[in-house]
């Protein structure tokens, strides 16, 4: 079937408005420091020539709603601009953790585009932050694997822990929260039926540490709130208790009934069976060595756990330590089958089955984990947001954590983004980011950008037409809208012959 007349100049005008850079990479400004510049405002996709197994899938420029990159801190608050510090994605539905509050989306119809449902904000947290220096207080979200209907935020600057519920996704209500603790990471699951979220926090009175609620039993609550162990109970049974002696932890994550943890510089992590969270019990302590010559003393930032469809446990994790021999810090990925320490067949922690250097530099680090349809996926980013380079964030497939595969555009697509490069965004930070499905969502400070992995998805058949209403004898035109790059077309019209192979996709 030939193409409508006036079909070439649609397509032409289509393949125009995508172009990448457009004045902001034009321009030539002082990219040094890390304040505001004008070519770092609005974000735009990474152009074509850098794609790879990963591709943008977001409009150019980013959606407003995900952009905070126009931020001046010398005239604006930072809570009247959205910055996406974590991300939780479960049934379909988007959850981003804002540093003033929480925002849900619904990424059922075109999870390329979500749609924006509702916002907590900062306003109905019952205790807010105890420091006014604090600009990005709430640091990060997770559900419970399946559930979609509530979630716990955690934020720095005695904040803590707050649960949300999700059943309006377009009302969010705060239901508890557990304030006196500056919170870093959490992690939600469900144990017995029941789910249950995990806090790590780097301090807080009288400490700081890993701390467990029962989610279920702050359901019966609204806007309660409570300071335990610091003050008596307010909001009874959904403090549950501390676990492990630590007094600062930064990094949290788990898997069944098992959770991992770090406290970030010159520490190891341990493991903990949680399968009674009013009991738990230590599992495993490892990269607690004393240092070589002095100063070399292992540090473990994020942390992940995963397991495999053969029932292997994993640890993924990122550490960094002065190396002796090499007169350098060295900063690695670092993957550990950790099977036998769990089932108690085996004692110490044994050798990596994985590693790779990485960059180094900044003071935090994040691991995150995620399956986009089966395949499992680490996510390493972490806290800089002023320099430049290539590539300071990676994204592992570890289908064989032995030799996991990171999928990331070896062309410096990642370095598109970064603020000290020449084509970069304000305020940009790679911290967290997870799939859902084919598409990968990325928390980056000041935006909340969309990603699609692109190998091994099959091709789901899609068309638009225009115009919306058709009467007979109007001229009608088709654009094909279908994912993961097909190589040929053919299109059947109901009452008319079987048309030839269309035009390729623009």
């Amino acid at each position: 079937m030939a193409a409508p007349a006036g079909c070439a100049l649609v397509l032409s005008l289509g393949l125009i408005a995508a172009l990448p850079g457009g004045p902001a990479t034009a321009q030539t400004c002082d990219r040094s420091g890390c304040g505001l510049i004008s070519c770092g405002d609005p974000a735009r996709p990474a152009p074509a020539s850098l794609w790879g197994e990963l591709q943008p899938v977001d409009s150019n420029p980013l959606p407003l709603e995900r952009d905070s990159t126009a931020f001046d801190e010398f005239t604006q608050n930072y809570s009247t601009f959205p910055w996406f510090t974590g991300v939780e994605a479960q049934n379909g539905y988007l959850v981003a953790s804002l540093a003033y509050g929480l925002e849900s989306w619904d990424l059922r119809t075109h999870p390329d585009r979500p749609d924006f449902l509702g916002r907590l904000s900062w306003g109905d947290f019952p205790v807010w932050v105890d420091s006014a220096e604090e600009k990005w207080p709430i640091q990060d979200v997770a559900m419970p694997a399946g559930v979609d209907t509530i979630a716990a935020v955690v934020g720095h600057a005695g904040i803590g822990l707050a649960i949300v519920d999700l059943a309006d996704k377009t009302h969010p209500h705060l239901l508890y929260q557990s304030y006196k603790k500056n919170g870093e990471e959490v992690y939600a699951t469900t144990l017995g039926g029941t789910p249950y979220a995990f806090l790590a926090a780097s301090g807080g009175s009288p400490s700081g540490g890993v701390f467990a609620y029962d989610m279920s039993q702050a359901s019966q609550f609204s806007h309660c709130s409570e300071s335990a162990p610091a003050d008596p109970v307010f909001c009874s049974g959904v403090y549950l208790g501390k676990i492990g002696t630590r007094s600062s932890v930064s990094f949290l994550h788990g898997v069944d009934n098992f959770i991992i943890f770090s406290s970030g510089s010159g520490s190891g992590f341990d493991v903990w069976n949680v399968a009674d969270p009013r009991n738990p019990q230590m599992v495993l302590t490892a990269l607690n060595d004393p240092p070589i010559c002095g100063f070399d003393r292992r540090s473990t930032y994020g942390v992940a756990m995963w397991k495999d469809s053969a029932n292997h446990y994993y640890v993924g994790l990122r550490t960094e330590n002065y190396s002796c021999a090499q007169f350098r810090t060295i900063n690695e990925a670092r993957i550990y089958d950790v099977t036998c320490n769990l089932a108690g067949t085996c004692g110490a922690l044994g050798s990596p089955i994985f590693t790779q250097e990485l960059d180094s530099g900044t003071s935090r680090y994040f691991v995150t984990f995620s399956r986009s349809l089966t395949t499992p996926f680490l996510y390493f980013g972490s806290d800089d947001k002023c320099r430049g380079g290539s590539q300071r964030e990676w994204l592992f497939d570890v289908t064989h954590p032995a030799s996991a595969h990171d999928i990331t555009p070896p062309t410096g697509y990642w370095g598109w983004y970064y603020r000290g490069g020449a084509t970069g965004f304000n305020n940009e930070m790679p911290r967290r980011g997870k799939f859902y499905n084919e598409y990968f969502y990325r928390a980056a400070l000041s935006i909340l950008d969309i990603h699609r992995h692109t190998v091994n998805v099959p091709p789901a058949a899609a068309f638009s037409w225009a115009p919306g209403e058709i009467y007979p004898g109007t001229p009608v035109q088709f654009q094909d809208t279908s994912t993961a790059f097909p190589n040929s077309w053919t299109w059947t019209f109901s009452d008319l012959p079987v048309g030839a192979a269309s035009p390729p996709k623009p």
